[in-house]
C-alpha cells in the first residue's frame, strides 16, 4: 500500500509547483511520511502507543488523587512521567526502528530512486521518519499531561506559572526524538545484525560508568538535566 501511494504521489505536483517546493525535497517528505507509515506497523511501536496510553492515564489519575487530597497536583508527576514516556515509549519505538532499519526501508527504496530520490536523500528520510514518530508517541502524552496539571492548579497565577510546561514538555520530546533517531541511525550505519545492541550500548552503557565516574558523558543524563529544568521552569522544583 505504501509503494503504490509514492508511486501515486505525483498527483499532488501542481500544489508542490504553485509553492515552489523542489521536487528533490517534495519527493523527500512523501518519502518519510511513507517511511513513518511503515514504522508504525512494527509490532515495537505498536506496544509503545499502548504504554504511552498506561503512562498517560496512570500520570492524571495521580495527579487528580494529589489534587483531591493535598489541595495540589504539581507538575512534578507530569514530568516524572515524560521520564517513563522517554526511555519506555520512546526507547520501545527506537529500539523496533534500529533493529528493523534495513527491512522497513526496503519496500520503497527502488521506487525511490525510480522517482529521483537518490541514495543520500533515502538515508536521511528514515531518520526523519523516525524524528516524527518518537515525536508524535511522546510530545503528543506530554502535551496532554502538561495541559492537565496546568488545568488542576488551584489559583490562576498558579497556572500562569505552569504555563511553561505546554511549550516545555512538547519540545523537549522533539529534542528527545532527534537525539534518538540519531543513535538508531548510528547503530544501524555500524552493523546491520546487531544495531539493536549497538543503540542499547550507546544509551545504557555511559550511563552505567556513570556510577564509576561521574563525568562520563550519557545521553540518559543529558536528558534528565532537561527534565530538571522544565521541572524548575514549571514551578515544581
Amino acid at each position: 500500500m505504501a509503494t503504490e501511494s509514492f508511486a501515486a504521489s505525483g498527483a499532488g505536483s501542481g500544489y508542490t509547483s504553485r509553492v515552489r517546493v523542489p521536487p528533490q525535497l517534495a519527493n523527500l517528505w512523501r518519502l518519510t511520511r511513507l517511511y513513518e507509515s511503515e514504522l508504525r506497523l512494527l509490532p515495537g511501536v505498536s506496544a509503545a502507543r499502548w504504554s504511552a496510553v498506561l503512562v498517560t492515564l496512570i500520570a492524571c489519575a495521580s495527579m487528580a488523587v494529589e489534587r483531591l487530597l493535598d489541595g495540589q497536583a504539581g507538575p512534578r508527576i507530569a514530568v516524572g512521567a515524560l521520564v517513563w514516556l522517554s526511555w519506555v515509549v520512546g526507547g520501545l519505538v527506537t529500539l523496533s526502528a534500529a533493529r528493523n532499519w534495513h527491512a522497513f526501508q526496503m519496500p520503497l527504496r527502488q521506487l525511490a530512486a525510480e522517482r529521483g530520490v537518490g541514495e543520500r536523500s533515502q538515508d536521511r528520510a528514515a531518520p526523519l521518519a523516525l524524528l516524527t514518530r518518537v515525536t508524535l508517541a511522546v510530545g503528543i502524552p506530554a502535551a496532554l499531561l502538561a495541559a492537565f496539571a496546568v488545568a488542576l492548579s488551584s489559583s490562576g497565577a498558579q497556572a500562569l506559572g505552569r504555563t511553561s510546561l505546554l511549550l516545555t514538555m512538547p519540545l523537549y520530546a522533539m529534542v528527545l526524538a532527534g537525539g534518538l533517531s540519531l543513535l538508531a541511525y548510528l547503530s544501524a550505519s555500524m552493523s546491520r545484525r546487531s544495531s539493536g545492541s549497538w543503540l542499547g550500548a550507546m544509551v545504557i552503557g555511559p550511563h552505567l560508568l556513570r556510577e564509576l565516574w561521574p563525568y562520563t558523558p550519557s545521553v540518559v543524563a543529558v536528558y534528565g538535566s532537561l527534565l530538571d529544568q522544565i521541572l524548575r521552569l514549571g514551578g515544581g522544583a
